[in-house]
């Protein structure tokens, strides 16, 4: 059912970005520290894996879910620095559900694949609030095909 839900998530972002395809897809199993929505705190529901989208345009996804809502983390400008592993993003779109915020933030996710990994995303804008804070549990990461 999980896995499912995820390739259905993932050909709807396909399509929200139209014009790229997925190039690489990884699912993250671990655990959810902050999941906040539009200043709304979904902690407590927030799903234990993590979901991100390379697409061949050079964009990046970040999808977390709660029990009522899909968060999506868009942007570009993805890079890697030093030994251990460190990507930036430049997030300029929210999706939560089908609902698309134009906003301003940054995704970082660092740490070392065989000793576990972090994701923090957070944009501010226009009084509207997101963030997420994920942390796994080590080289657990699964490439999902396509």
């Amino acid at each position: 059912m999980r896995l499912r839900l995820l390739l259905i998530m993932a050909t709807l972002f396909v399509s929200l970005n139209v014009g790229a395809e997925v190039q690489n897809a990884i699912n993250v199993p671990g655990y959810c520290q902050n999941l906040t929505v539009n200043g709304n705190d979904m902690t407590k529901s927030c799903g234990d894996e993590y979901q991100r989208l390379d697409y061949e345009s050079g964009r990046v996804n970040y999808l977390f879910w709660s029990k009522t809502a899909l968060v999506v983390f868009s942007g570009s400008n993805d890079e890697v620095v030093g030994d251990n592993y460190l990507s930036s993003i430049v997030v300029d779109k929210v999706y939560v559900n089908e609902k698309e915020y134009f906003i301003d933030g940054m995704c970082f996710l660092f740490g070392n694949s065989g000793v576990g990994v972090s994701v923090s995303c957070r944009s501010n804008d226009n009084g509207r609030r997101f963030s997420a804070l994920f942390f796994s549990y080590g080289n657990t990461q699964k490439l999902v095909p396509y």
